[in-house]
């Protein structure tokens, strides 16, 4: 977003801002791939102990798995966090909803496109992860003998 007199912190004197064509991209495309989630999903607040406690331990699973070679499991574990993040963003949405009294419709909010989204995902995700271990185990049988 940007705003007429470009500045760069909050200020009450800003009357109006517009979304830029790389803001409309990202809140109208990239914040709803799983890879942009996955990405982010470590390195924003959380303010559920249970959630936070959650996607640390999946980022060392995830890593261990990674060192390993061990793609699918990986994948695996990177749906899995980003699906605990998405139900995350969905229950701080419907609270604050239910706080401020926002009349918005569930499917407009962003963590049920986020949600419909990873669902049509993840069996894609899930399939090429497949797919390229394969490849891999057939480069190590090959290379080994």
């Amino acid at each position: 977003m940007e705003s007429d007199n470009r500045l760069d912190a909050y200020s009450e004197s800003v009357d109006r801002i517009k979304i830029t064509n790389y803001g409309f991209y990202m809140f109208g495309d990239l914040a709803y791939y799983f890879t942009y989630l996955d990405l982010i999903c470590t390195d924003c607040g959380i303010f559920n102990k249970e959630t936070s406690n959650y996607l640390t331990e999946a980022a060392r699973k995830e890593y261990q798995f990674f060192t390993r070679g061990e793609r699918v499991e990986r994948v695996k574990v990177r749906l899995e966090r980003v699906e605990k993040f998405i139900e995350y963003m969905k229950q701080e949405e419907l609270r604050e909803r239910e706080m401020y009294s926002l009349g918005m419709p569930e499917e407009e909010m962003f963590s049920s496109k986020a949600e419909t989204n990873f669902t049509a995902e993840r069996t894609r995700v899930l399939r090429s992860a497949r797919r390229q271990g394969s490849k891999q185990q057939s480069r190590r049988a090959n290379g080994a003998a």
